[in-house]
């Protein structure tokens, strides 16, 4: 397709001069003009789109559309078509602006790939070794300038021919010719070595030495499509290496220092050159020591060895490093032979020195060479293998203020979103995706690269999308020609689904970790357990075999008789109530376990507990004190159970007491709650086994030397039991030695119970079953607002009975919805309610008119009983505050003094 570029008044003029063309044609053409008058139009609209580019086109298409429906389209002359013709102008539009579109999309790709090519031939061209790629066939595609000066072929001369009629290698031993490189790689199907110091034999007859290898062009699938071919000149090297070889050839002739010893190692000759080489003549140095002349200190031990060998008629030759006698350090060569007199008797040592520096030099300088070339090999195996990923160049230093992306990729955009264009626009614009966490270390990391001139680093990159990728990237430093660094390219791949993997696999080990950890340590607690378990139940009944053989088998006095009886007596309770502990667990953990709930209150259960473990304390000279604050209130629960608790809790701190100590119990209301504080000054609980002091079989001391016995389920069964009651319990300890508070919070009843025992609270049962419902309530609405579902239940039940009407929610906003829905009389509140509490309410229903209810009576019925809460509920704007719990009596007559209220207002 056409790359000329138009100017816009040609491209449109073009445009509309086609249509007017096409127009006329078909104008006098009368088959185009009844049966397909937009013929001529596709044509034209074609034409114009290859040549004139996408806006043309759509000028045409437009133009198009109004001449057809004007000239060709009944009624004729007139822009307004009928129901076949609006389909055939929709259907030529649909086609025409299709056919643009794909012809515009052609000319891109078509534009992009020739970009990339011309940006791939302009880096193979600025390689400095000299490239020559090839189809399968081999025949030549692409030579670079380095591969034309070096063959003397032109790249149009060398296109399409053989690549053996370009590339003509002799073998340098043998001068035969050598095998073509192109079918030596098709057959290995990868990067290959070809073999190195051969002979180019280039168009006027010059014979080059060369260096060359060669890889296989892929495609995205993995197929080859061509092979590309590298080659240097290494004549200068070859130059560099004959002339090394002669200077050795003349320093092994002419310049070699010669130097005799006797069988004692004394130098007995010394010719000019040694005097050369090491700085000393022969007068200083004949009847002296070898050793103490040459060769040097670092190596005394070697060359010591080395003459002993010598003197006993070995022959022997190795290189030292030595120094003159001025400190210059440098390499010599040595050869040493054994000297015979005429009876064949050794007499002593001759050798010749030769300094080899400028070979070793010589030697240095290969190997550099064949690193830079292995280097630039590499580099170049780098772009041929990159791809799939983002292939990359930028120049300049390592910062986001001066290295700009020179070329990247089309893969960015499948991998990252963002377009070629936008990697271009600005400096270091890959440091922008990467994450912010990982800023720092990339920008730093790719510093280091800059300057070692390699290296691999992983960090995430954010999509243009907002996801965040794994990615690796693999960079070389690039070098101008004193070997500074001027820039970097590399590739970036996606690792993602490869960090997930090894993340998920890390997260497995984890668990697993974890899981027999937890397993090992629940082997070891049931363990414990077990041994714990025979501990207990054996040791009581050693006492008790042991009496009773005693009573069976003699007479005893009346006092021993009776100490038996009651050691036997004391140690079956023991065991009774280690196994009732024991069917406890595992009534609990089998959810059998069932509560006999009743009225209880907590003041006589305390003082029971109190009464059955003082004669132990008293044993033990413990001190205990009660503060039981008057009318705490009354619980909902099993009295047995409660019983449980407070006896457990007791025990727990009278035997983990020190004699002499002291344990405080308090029974206390807060807010709707009752609670129990039980605190000792005995031993304690350390901060390690503070978590897990009410977990099952757990002991802070599981030892065989424990000094207290038990099986570690009193505090489990106690936290179970006050959570059946619908409360919590918690421990607390300053440490081991520092004593221990048991805290247990049981909530209150909404109301008092109506069958409690006479005299246990201010209303008895007499009078409570003499309740009587006045009038004055009959068909009174009353709204009850509390969170607690039986609180709702039990208050509803008492009014309903007097033949109020009630409706009960359990917040705030609900009951505010009901003032407009229900339109209540009374208002009765709980204070504590989550969320928005019964004060945030009240102070709402006063704002709104009396129309909308602001004026209702209202009572607080809460569990906050201080003086200062029952001033805060009447001042936020209720008429009457009542603690709980509350009798039905009272509550009865609460609400017959506010139904005077409505009666009056």
């Amino acid at each position: 397709m056409s790359q000329v570029k138009h100017s816009p008044v040609l491209r449109y003029g073009v445009a509309v001069l086609c249509v007017a063309l096409v127009a006329t044609l078909t104008s006098l053409i009368p088959m185009f003009q009844e049966r397909a008058p937009f013929t001529l139009f596709f044509a034209s609209i074609i034409l114009v789109s290859v040549y004139y580019g996408f806006g043309a086109a759509l000028l045409a298409i437009a133009l198009s559309v109004l001449v057809g429906a004007y000239l060709f389209l009944p009624p004729l002359h007139t822009l307004r078509v009928g129901t076949d013709g609006a389909l055939r102008l929709t259907t030529f539009t649909f086609l025409t602006l299709l056919i643009n579109f794909l012809t515009y999309r052609i000319k891109r790709a078509e534009q992009a790939a020739r970009a990339s090519e011309q940006q791939l031939s302009t880096t193979l061209m600025s390689i400095g070794d000299a490239v020559i790629s090839t189809d399968t066939d081999g025949r030549v595609v692409f030579m670079n300038a380095v591969a034309q000066s070096l063959t003397g072929w032109t790249l149009d001369e060398a296109r399409e021919q053989k690549l053996e009629e370009v590339f003509r290698i002799l073998n340098e031993q043998t001068r035969a010719t050598a095998e073509n490189p192109v079918a030596k790689v098709l057959r290995e199907g990868s990067v290959v070595g070809l073999a190195n110091h051969t002979i180019l034999l280039a168009k006027d007859g010059r014979e080059l030495p060369i260096d060359h290898s060669g890889a296989p062009i892929k495609d995205l699938e993995g197929v080859t499509r061509g092979v590309v071919l590298v080659f240097r000149d290494v004549s200068e090297i070859k130059q560099t290496d004959e002339k090394l070889r002669f200077q050795a050839h003349l320093l092994d002739v002419v310049e070699q220092a010669m130097i005799a010893t006797d069988m004692d190692g004394r130098i007995t000759y010394w010719n000019q050159f040694a005097e050369k080489l090491y700085g000393w003549s022969a007068e200083e140095v004949i009847g002296r020591d070898i050793l103490e002349i040459t060769p040097s200190e670092q190596t005394q031990e070697q060359a010591s060895d080395l003459m002993s060998k010598m003197l006993k008629g070995e022959s022997w030759s190795g290189e030292f490093l030595a120094h003159h006698r001025n400190g210059e350090s440098f390499m010599i060569r040595v050869n040493n032979t054994p000297v015979y007199d005429e009876q064949g008797k050794q007499i002593g040592v001759v050798g010749s020195s030769d300094d080899i520096s400028p070979h070793k030099l010589a030697e240095e300088e290969r190997t550099r060479l064949a690193s830079e070339i292995e280097r630039q090999r590499e580099r170049l195996n780098n772009i041929i293998t990159s791809v799939p990923g983002v292939v990359w160049e930028a120049w300049g230093e390592p910062d986001a203020a001066t290295q700009r992306i020179d070329f990247v990729s089309d893969y960015v955009a499948q991998m990252l979103g963002y377009s070629v264009e936008e990697w271009l626009s600005k400096p270091n614009f890959w440091l922008s995706l990467v994450d912010d966490e990982d800023k720092e270390r990339a920008a730093r990391e790719a510093a280091a690269k800059f300057v070692k001139g390699h290296g691999t680093s992983q960090f995430r990159w954010k999509t243009k999308d907002g996801r965040v990728l794994w990615v690796e990237a693999h960079s070389v430093t690039i070098r101008d020609e004193a070997g500074l660094p001027v820039g970097m390219r590399g590739v970036t791949l996606d690792i993602t689904r490869r960090k997930q993997v090894e993340e998920k696999q890390a997260e497995l080990l984890r668990r697993e970790h974890e899981a027999r950890t937890e397993a090992e340590a629940a082997n070891r607690t049931k363990d414990e357990f077990l041994a714990t378990l025979s501990h207990e139940l054996r040791t009581p009944l050693t006492a008790m075999l042991g009496w009773t053989w005693m009573l069976r088998s003699r007479e005893l006095d009346q006092e021993t008789y009776h100490h038996a009886l009651e050691t036997i007596e004391r140690n079956v309770r023991a065991q009774a109530q280690l196994i009732e502990d024991l069917l406890d667990v595992s009534r609990i953990i089998t959810g059998k376990l069932r509560l006999e709930a009743g009225p209880v209150q907590l003041d006589s259960v305390i003082a029971t507990a109190l009464d059955g473990i003082r004669p132990t304390a008293d044993a033990k000279g413990i001190k205990i004190e009660s503060k039981i604050e008057p009318g705490a209130g009354a619980v909902w629960g099993d009295p047995a159970r409660l019983q449980q608790v407070m006896w457990n809790l007791l025990t727990n701190a009278v035997k983990f007491n020190n004699r002499g100590g002291s344990i405080e119990v308090r029974l206390q209301r807060l807010n709707s709650h009752v609670q129990i504080i039980v605190c000792d000054t005995g031993q304690g609980i350390s901060p390690q086994f503070l978590p897990f002091v009410f977990e099952r079989f757990r002991q802070a001391d599981g030892s065989i030397t424990r000094a207290h016995g038990g099986l570690g389920l009193g505090l489990s069964i106690v936290r179970q039991l006050v959570e059946l009651h619908g409360g919590t319990i918690h421990a607390e300890s300053a440490g081991t030695g520092l004593g221990a508070t048991f805290t247990v919070d049981i909530p209150l009843r909404a109301v008092q119970d109506v069958e409690r025992k006479p005299g246990l609270l201010s209303t008895s049962t007499e009078e409570a079953a003499s309740i009587e419902c006045p009038p004055v309530l009959e068909n009174v609405r009353v709204l009850i607002v509390d969170n607690e579902v039986d609180a709702r239940v039990v208050l509803t039940t008492i009014i309903e009975q007097c033949e109020a009407e009630v409706m009960a929610v359990g917040s705030a906003a609900e009951a505010l919805e009901a003032l407009g829905s229900f339109k209540p009389d009374v208002l009765m509140s709980d204070i504590g309610i989550p969320g928005e509490d019964g004060y945030s309410l009240i102070r709402k229903v006063r704002a709104l008119s009396p129309e909308q209810g602001g004026k209702i009576p209202a009572v607080a019925l809460t569990a906050y009983a201080r003086e200062e809460d029952r001033m805060r509920a009447l001042k936020a704007g209720y008429q009457v505050y009542v603690a709980k719990p509350v009798n039905p009596a009272e509550l009865i007559a609460v609400l017959t003094g506010l139904a005077g209220l409505i009666e009056r207002g």
